[in-house]
C-alpha cells in the first residue's frame, strides 16, 4: 500500500502561505462588512484573531488529552471574545471552506506519480494532519483533479488522530488491515511524514 500526504504533496494554495487564506477571508469580511452581521472588531482583528484562535484550542487540548481540533472548535475559541453566535460560527467555517475550496492548486508532479501507482494495480491511499473534514478536503483534491474521488482518504480531525503521534499511522493500519512493511508514506514533512512513520516501521519518501 501506498498513501500519500496531501496539503504541500498533492495540493497546495496559491497563497504565500496557509496563513494567506486568512487574509483573503479578512478581505472579504471586510467588503461585505454590512451584510455579514459580524462585529468591526472581529472582521478588522480577523487575521490574527483566526491564527491565535486555534492555538488557543490546540492548548486546551493538550490538557483535555486531545490529539487534534475541528474547524468549529476553532471558531467556538475565537467565540470566547463574546462576539460570536452561533450563526456567525457557522458563517465563518463555511467562508473558510469555501476559501480554501477557490484557493486549490494541484502539484502535477506528485499526482502523476499517484495516477502512475493506481495504474499498476497498487492500493492508494490518502492521510492528512488536518482540522478541515474530510468532505472539504476531498473537494479540494478533486478540484485539483477528478483522481482523488474514489481514493481514500484518512483524517485527523475525523479520527482525533494524528500523524505527529504516530496515533493516525496506527488507526490506518487497523482500518486497512496493513502490515507497517507492507507499506510506503509519501509526504513532504520531514518529522510526521518521515521521522514517525519510519520508526514504526513504514518505508518512507
Amino acid at each position: 500500500m501506498y498513501s500519500f500526504d496531501v496539503f504541500d504533496t498533492l495540493i497546495t494554495r496559491n497563497t504565500a502561505n496557509p496563513w494567506g487564506i486568512f487574509a483573503l477571508m479578512k478581505n472579504r469580511l471586510c467588503r461585505e462588512r454590512t451584510e455579514n452581521d459580524i462585529a468591526d472588531y472581529v472582521i478588522d482583528n480577523f487575521f490574527e484573531l483566526r491564527i491565535h484562535s486555534e492555538e488557543l484550542v490546540r492548548k486546551a487540548g493538550m490538557f483535555q488529552n486531545r490529539e487534534e481540533v475541528t474547524l468549529y472548535d476553532i471558531y467556538k475559541s475565537m467565540a470566547l471574545c463574546g462576539c460570536l453566535d452561533d450563526r456567525q460560527i457557522e458563517y465563518l467555517c463555511e467562508l473558510e471552506k469555501e476559501t480554501e475550496i477557490a484557493n486549490v492548486v494541484g502539484i502535477d508532479e506528485n499526482i502523476q506519480r499517484l495516477k502512475k501507482l493506481i495504474e499498476i494495480g497498487e492500493k492508494v491511499i490518502l492521510i492528512s494532519d488536518m482540522y478541515l473534514p474530510a468532505d472539504t478536503i476531498s473537494s479540494m483534491l478533486q478540484k485539483a483533479d477528478e483522481i482523488f474521488k474514489e481514493i481514500p482518504l484518512y483524517v485527523s480531525s475525523e479520527y482525533g488522530a494524528r500523524k505527529t503521534t504516530g496515533n493516525l499511522y496506527r488507526k490506518v493500519r487497523d482500518l486497512e488491515r496493513i502490515e507497517y512493511e507492507e507499506w510506503t508514506h509519501i509526504g513532504d514533512n520531514i518529522y510526521q511524514d518521515i521521522e514517525v512513520p519510519y520508526l514504526l516501521g513504514i518505508k518512507v519518501e
